[in-house]
């Protein structure tokens, strides 16, 4: 059964006016934190100014502070920073496995790099930390690859399924005619377009996008393994626009800062900032408006007691006809207190975006301990939205991002072993390399660490001690939290066939050593037998010379 585009614009409608409880506060957040988000509520012509309630610029750059130092440290460009596990051990421990995995996760990591993907996740931490949501739509380009698109709040609606989690996204958008014409052809568009585009090729239409959960009685064979539907509709003629398509993974990631019981849309540091910093401009306002009223004070003058022009220049001389005829009002207003209150507001704008926490000096002479403890505080500050994060956002991104790439036929083939596990278990598990990821592994180092030393110290007294651990195992864990390349390492095949190797020769060498031992001790032995010898010769008589 085909999708109703007019059913499909009643949802949109009611899952727009549950957005709409939400676009004052957003309006609010963008004209004091973003104002690059402005037209939430009312649509802003291009290039036209967007802060004039923007009075004291500490909440955008706390914002950029924050949404910054999650790209760096928890997507960073630099490295790959996600890799694929299995839950059975024995796939994880396969070199025929770890091969694969690893050169599945440089293709990933190259498509990924290669994409528009650190300029849109930018855009879309900017919104996470300031409206406690975003959006990211992961698309396949005509040539094969990735294309990333961050939609800004304002801009779509979300559903929720019994669980909680994001299954719906409709996103309203507009295209000229000329436009859409050229993305759909004209067969596909109505004829108000199809007219628009020799006409006025340039007048704008609205479109929605809606991607949902497909129900089963709706399949049909040629859908059948596109379990998201994805639908296209012009909204001024009610139509369909192309054909009904579908996805094989959720094409939108939607994470949420946090979010209340019962609601879809999600609170991040912005909406608990947003009172400071209110305040905060409209105090920096009024400061502004003091000192200027101290640097250019009114004044009062009886009429006609001034001759010409007041002199306000440095050593000008204004005539009056008698010297009350003339005065100046200075400000009463304390500007040292309002400095004082305004210095207060800013550090506590700064600690809602955890600027103090994140925003350590950065020297080349950092020592380990230095960027260790940079990494904890960046834990305990992040560590709370890193599990919604991994969940909403890092995950269906990788997912994603795996099947397209699969679907192009951009991976090694898959190794037996492992193309029976994912039939049978399920695909594979994501696990996150990035700085922060192994800075919440670092705690595991320092307790092997410890457990070696004081197993040193127990060693001096009972050497037997450190046969209860397995010392490769050790060895294999440490590699992978320090985040080095498990190509590097062998597998336990050759690692076994090296020690044989060495054993043998070890062997060897001590049956050498035995064997010139005792070609030694018969060399040694050869002059006594020749004396034993001659004495026997000499009836048992050993000369006095040989006693010795």
């Amino acid at each position: 059964m085909p999708v109703d585009p007019k059913h499909l614009l009643q949802r949109y409608e009611r899952l727009l006016a549950r957005r709409r409880l939400h676009e004052d506060v957003w309006e609010q957040i963008a004209e004091q934190i973003l104002p690059q988000r402005t037209g939430i509520i009312s649509k802003r012509s291009p290039g036209e100014k967007r802060t004039t309630k923007l009075f004291d610029g500490t909440a955008p750059d706390a914002a950029l502070l924050l949404a910054s130092t999650m790209h760096s440290t928890l997507t960073p460009s630099a490295a790959p920073w996600f890799s694929v596990k299995y839950r059975d051990e024995a796939l994880n421990d396969d070199k025929a496995v770890q091969d694969w995995s690893e050169d599945t996760v440089r293709r990933m990591d190259e498509a990924i790099s290669n994409s528009t993907f650190d300029l849109h996740v930018m855009e879309c931490y900017l919104d996470y930390v300031a409206f406690g949501i975003c959006c990211m739509q992961i698309e396949r380009n005509a040539e094969g690859g990735l294309q990333f698109q961050s939609v800004p709040v304002g801009q779509f609606v979300v559903d929720e399924d019994a669980e909680g989690r994001v299954d719906t996204v409709a996103r309203s958008f507009t295209l000229t005619a000329r436009a859409a014409v050229d993305r759909w052809g004209e067969e596909a568009v109505s004829e108000a377009i199809r007219n628009a585009s020799t006409k006025e090729p340039e007048k704008p239409f609205t479109f929605m996008h809606w991607v949902g959960p497909r129900p089963e009685k709706e399949q049909t064979k040629k859908l059948k393994n596109m379990p998201w539907i994805s639908a296209y509709v012009e909204v001024g003629a009610k139509t369909l626009v192309g054909k009904e398509a579908g996805f094989h993974e959720m094409p939108y990631v939607t994470p949420r800062w946090g979010k209340a019981t019962g609601e879809c849309y999600g609170y991040g540091p912005g909406h608990t900032a947003l009172p400071f910093v209110q305040t905060l401009n409209e105090l920096t306002r009024l400061f502004l408006k003091t000192a200027g009223k101290a640097a250019d004070p009114p004044t009062a003058s009886r009429w006609n007691g001034v001759v010409g022009p007041i002199k306000w220049f440095p050593g000008g001389n204004t005539v009056v006809r008698d010297i009350n005829d003339f005065k100046e009002f200075p400000p009463q207003a304390r500007l040292d207190i309002i400095q004082v209150l305004a210095n207060d507001l800013r550090t506590e704008v700064r600690r809602n975006f955890h600027v103090d926490q994140l925003a350590l000096k950065e020297t080349p002479q950092m020592t380990a301990l230095e960027v260790q403890v940079r990494f904890e505080l960046m834990q305990r500050v992040l560590g709370p939205t890193l599990g919604r994060l991994r969940g909403e956002f890092f995950t269906p991104s990788i997912e994603r991002v795996f099947g397209i790439m699969s679907r192009e036929r951009q991976f090694l083939p898959v190794p037996a072993i492992l193309r029976d596990y994912i039939q049978d278990v399920g695909e594979f598990d994501v696990q996150y390399e990035g700085p922060m990821a192994r800075a919440q592994r670092t705690p595991e180092l320092v307790a092997i660490e410890r457990s070696y030393t004081m197993g040193g110290v127990i060693a001096q007294v009972y050497p037997a001690i450190f046969d209860i651990p397995d010392h490769d195992k050790v060895f294999r864990h440490i590699w992978q939290v320090t985040g080095a390349p498990s190509d590097n390492l062998r597998s336990e095949e050759e690692v076994k066939a090296i020690r044989d190797k060495r054993a043998q020769q070890e062997q060897a060498a001590a049956v050498g050593q035995l064997a010139l031992g005792a070609t030694e001790g018969a060399k040694n032995l050869a002059p006594i037998a020749e004396v034993v010898r001659k004495a026997g010769e000499n009836g048992g008589v050993i000369p006095a010379d040989q006693a010795r």
